[in-house]
């Protein structure tokens, strides 16, 4: 009776934890969660995905996180963004212990960033700067 208990429980507990909207973390064994690749001293590759309960709102604020933590890590007080690109992925699974099928979707959000110091950005360039620091106190 017992162990049939804790196996109820453990089933519960893993519904529960796969029924959370991703959080902020670096990527985990299921692909989701934060990315990045240094591509020159000043540029990162950064993505975040998130599961079927985390919107697409939520995604880019984690995203942006990552890209504003980045750049107060290497020293910078701005980040731009050179290049963005998104993918939604659809999958249809079937159970056959429940005879049922599952329809999840996942969101993953990628930039190019540029990080530099305030005196670094020209004018031009200052409408689509974010201030990393002011961007992690929102």
């Amino acid at each position: 009776m017992q162990l049939r208990f804790i196996f109820l429980s453990l089933i519960l507990l893993t519904l529960f934890i796969a029924g959370c909207a991703t959080s902020y973390h670096p990527e985990n064994w299921r692909g989701y969660g934060f990315t990045e690749k240094q591509l020159s001293e000043q540029s990162y590759l950064v993505s975040f995905s998130g599961n079927s309960r985390t919107s697409p709102t939520d995604v880019q604020h984690m995203l942006l996180r990552r890209c504003a933590e980045l750049t107060i890590q290497n020293g910078f007080s701005y980040f731009l963004i050179l290049d963005k690109d998104s993918d939604k992925k659809s999958e249809i699974s079937y159970s056959e212990i429940s005879e049922e099928y599952d329809h999840s979707e996942s969101f993953t959000k990628s930039v190019q960033i540029y990080m530099a110091h305030e005196k670094e950005i020209s004018p031009e360039g200052r409408p689509k700067a974010i201030n990393a620091g002011i961007y992690l106190r929102d």
